[in-house]
């Protein structure tokens, strides 16, 4: 884990919370908590969370109902499901619904707990790094279109393994020409 994350606990019984911020307390996260899942969009709004541990089985809304929203809403948190009374499909239903990591059973394990925390914030850094490469490649590839339009002999040129251009055949000056000085900046 390279920063501090946010982890949301979601579960109507207090103590419960109560219990995972213990289990949480050693690594970098900052927990909030909600004992709804209305309550736990609300926060949703106002916070960026990377990590969700919900129950399933709440009043009002159920965990994977809960889940699925925040998929929808949230799509880059990453969701776990904690549960005392599992069935099949209740947790089929959660992971086809709400995208779910992680399925855990109460009682817990405390070292699952943690090592899944600290896996689902490193997943969370790796697939928010890969969205910031994949902004990159694009503003990359726009730019390269514009060149291709305003200097149309750059697709006559080669291009490498990696898709790069080689300007052999170009002069420096009709480098510097196509780059407009930016080189000279």
């Amino acid at each position: 884990m390279r920063k501090e994350h946010t982890v949301l606990l979601l579960d109507d019984e207090p103590h419960v919370i109560t219990a995972l911020r213990r289990v949480l307390q050693e690594l970098p996260v900052t927990t909030l908590s909600a004992l709804s899942g209305a309550e736990a969009l609300r926060l949703l709004e106002d916070q960026k969370v990377h990590v969700i541990i919900s129950d399933e089985r709440m009043p009002q809304m159920a965990g994977s109902d809960f889940l699925a929203v925040a998929k929808e809403r949230y799509p880059f948190s990453v969701r776990m499901m904690l549960t005392g009374q599992a069935t099949i499909e209740s947790a089929v239903s959660a992971v086809n619904s709400g995208a779910i990591y992680r399925f855990f059973l109460k009682p817990w394990n405390d070292l699952e707990i943690v090592l899944a925390v600290k896996s689902a914030c490193d997943l969370y850094d790796r697939e928010e790094e890969n969205r910031m490469l994949i902004r990159k490649v694009r503003v990359h590839e726009y730019y390269l279109r514009n060149l291709e339009q305003r200097f149309p002999d750059i697709p006559r040129h080669e291009k490498d393994a990696d898709g790069n251009i080689v300007l052999s055949g170009l002069t420096a000056e009709e480098l510097d020409r196509m780059l407009g000085g930016i080189g000279n900046k």
